[in-house]
């Protein structure tokens, strides 16, 4: 038997500790998430129609949801389901996107329809729940503490993804927003950064005209011709120009509502181009909201 000294044995515990502690990790659920295919939960259902045209089906479930379904496509059978509640029928509350091999979606944590379950599990971790489904062929895993599931088909590849609700999100930020993370995105570009950076109902004032998103989040961020993109990321008269070249610092104050909600207002006195931007909290975090121009 090889002797170990004290040392040596303590620091092998250490090792084993460490060894233990990543694999738990590497098995933790990863966060819920507000993202699914570059649409976001909390954004306007009336930009749907005019981003996929008329739904092909429309309804209100048992469970007080009214829902729309969209074609991605009819050879990979992907469709895509909006929900929205009766208390907010304006804003969508859950997502859903459903498919086989080659429909074309956005990686949700690095997933895609047609992953097999083997990936799913390692990037996801183990489910809660697993509910098979008989007469559809499915296992529908859900996750504790979760806004997401999945379901995997009976080839044993991920066909569908679900984001419902706000379940896992924080009830509100840890500390007053800072407006540096958001300048950061800015003047980079970084639309990944964006899209952690604005509230899904963001809007800009100016001139009389409000703009807002009239698509998937990410696809209107990605692209240079949109009106709100152009105000946000130009190189005049723009947010940006007000962070780079301008540099102009916001003061930042309070502004408290009838209900008692408060919000903070970043004032750019000294700017000609902007006048404020204005923080809410959605999920749990603090979002840039509004942004008026002079």
């Amino acid at each position: 038997m090889l002797y170990r000294s004290a040392s040596h044995r303590l620091l092998d515990a250490a090792l084993l500790c460490l060894v233990l502690y990543a694999s738990a990790a590497a098995a933790e659920n990863p966060p819920s998430q507000i993202e699914l295919n570059g649409f976001l939960l909390g954004q306007y259902v009336k930009m749907l129609d005019s981003t996929f045209g008329t739904p092909f089906q429309e309804e209100m479930t048992e469970d007080g949801l009214a829902y729309r379904a969209y074609v991605l496509s009819k050879e990979s059978q992907g469709y895509m389901v909006f929900q929205s509640t009766t208390e907010r029928p304006q804003y969508i509350f859950s997502i859903q996107i459903t498919g086989k091999v080659g429909t074309n979606t956005t990686p949700f944590l690095g997933l895609r329809l047609g992953d097999d379950k083997s990936k799913v599990l390692q990037v996801l971790g183990k489910p809660s729940k697993v509910k098979r489904v008989q007469e559809l062929k499915l296992e529908y895993l859900t996750y504790k503490n979760r806004n997401y599931s999945v379901e995997i088909d009976e080839e044993g590849r991920l066909y569908s993804i679900r984001i419902l609700g706000f379940e896992g999100f924080p009830e509100k930020p840890k500390e007053f927003p800072k407006i540096e993370g958001f300048k950061r995105c800015v003047v980079d570009r970084d639309v990944d950064c964006l899209l952690t950076q604005l509230a899904p109902d963001f809007e800009v004032y100016k001139e009389g005209q409000l703009y807002t998103f009239t698509s998937g989040a990410r696809t209107e961020l990605m692209n240079p011709e949109s009106p709100v993109v152009r105000l946000l990321l130009g190189d005049k008269d723009s947010v940006r120009a007000v962070f780079a070249e301008e540099r102009s610092p916001g003061e930042s104050e309070f502004r408290m509502y009838e209900k008692g909600s408060i919000d903070v207002v970043f004032k750019f006195y000294k700017s000609k181009i902007i006048s404020e931007i204005v923080y809410t909290t959605f999920a749990g975090q603090s979002r840039v909201w509004e942004i008026r121009f002079r």
